[in-house]
């Protein structure tokens, strides 16, 4: 049976008054709003889930369990945590999850590289990556389809516009534009606040490619955009977000880790097989889809799904894989931007170690499609 706190459920823990802020060197860097625990830091007051019966709280770095979460609530609705009971939380970003889960106050959470690798600057050694979350990059370089911007070396002498400069979609376009030898000054970022007027400004030429987050694409697809979006090699590539975990919660309960990963990866492979039964199931769940019509929540699923609930082969192709071997070079693209001073080694904080425990339920996801089918 899984104990859930849902998204319209008002959440009590994750503003804990044991958290320590820190600030960033870097002003841009401090844009991010990124504050953390130091690990190793007597942290008075805060405890984990030690009893092997208490629900495990996972923490969303959202304020809404939205669409671009909808496996939390598969897994939630479908059962897919199994004996585990799961109570999740919210926060400010993915640095607010990351010191909360190293502060006690979650067990377990969604995070990012760049949280993870800015925290292990700052001295964090109390959590570690243990499973995906979305295996792909989340932001992305688009274009108009009609556009004659083939590849990233031609955005050069381009605008670009973005929701603001402190946020993952200017780190990723540097990131990006460093990739094939450009940096921020060959470029003109331009900040644009609602996805509607970049691509108004996309139109009328007042700008030559938006950088945004995936689930945006399906908002802009619902507004009738065609656009395509820039690939690029580097290590962006595998800046994505994962679940992360308290060492000592992973220690005293890896089993209950294990099973919250294998939830969310059997959730992921039930979402990219039905997005349509996916959103029934949030709608289920609680989830709020606002005014949107259905093709619309589907466009928003998809956004996030088809790239983002994904295997790769360098793991052998398994549900939950983590790059291990290529975090140290993201973590130097990171410190090449400015956005911490000294060189930090993160492949120690991220672990392959439950693979083979958080392979999906393949027979119960195959199971509840037929039932969603037969609903339908």
């Amino acid at each position: 049976m899984t104990t859930i706190h849902r998204a319209a459920i008002p959440v009590v823990g994750h503003r804990p008054s044991c958290m320590i802020s820190l600030m960033f060197s870097r002003r841009r860097f401090a844009m991010l709003g990124v504050a953390l625990a130091v690990a190793g830091t007597a942290l008075v007051g805060c405890s984990d889930s030690d009893s092997t019966s208490a629900p495990v709280r996972f923490m969303v770095a959202n304020r809404v369990i939205n669409l671009g979460h909808t496996q939390l609530a598969v897994a939630a609705e479908n059962g897919y945590y199994g004996k585990s009971e799961v109570k999740y939380l919210t926060s400010d970003g993915t640095a607010a999850t990351v010191q909360s889960i190293a502060s006690g106050t979650a067990d377990m959470g969604q995070a990012d590289t760049l949280a993870l690798a800015a925290a292990a600057a700052k001295g964090v050694k109390s959590v570690t990556a243990v499973c995906s979350y979305v295996a792909a990059n989340i932001y992305q370089l688009l274009v108009s389809d009609s556009s004659d911007i083939r590849s990233v070396k031609d955005l050069k002498g381009k605008r670009i516009g973005m929701t603001s400069l402190g946020t993952g979609t200017y780190y990723n376009a540097v990131l990006a534009l460093k990739s094939v030898g450009l940096t921020e000054k060959d470029v003109k970022f331009v900040t644009i606040g609602s996805p509607q007027a970049q691509l108004d400004a996309l139109k009328k030429g007042q700008l030559d490619a938006l950088s945004a987050i995936d689930v945006s694409i399906g908002t802009f697809q619902n507004l009738g955009a065609k656009l395509r979006t820039l690939d690029f090699d580097g290590a962006t590539k595998w800046q994505w977000n994962v679940v992360v975990a308290k060492n000592d919660f992973l220690k005293k309960r890896p089993d209950a880790v294990a099973a919250v990963c294998k939830g969310i990866q059997s959730a992921e492979l039930f979402v990219t097989k039905n997005p349509a039964a996916a959103l029934a199931s949030f709608k289920d769940w609680g989830g709020d889809v606002g005014t949107l019509s259905e093709s619309q929540n589907i466009n928003i699923i998809k956004s996030r799904s088809v790239t983002g609930f994904v295997t790769h082969p360098e793991g052998d192709d398994k549900w939950g894989w983590l790059p291990v071997d290529e975090m140290d070079g993201l973590a130097k693209s990171y410190q090449q931007l400015g956005l911490y001073d000294k060189p930090v080694v993160v492949s120690s904080i991220y672990t392959n170690e439950l693979l083979d425990k958080v392979q999906p339920d393949k027979a119960k996801v195959d199971t509840d499609l037929e039932e969603a089918r037969e609903r339908k």
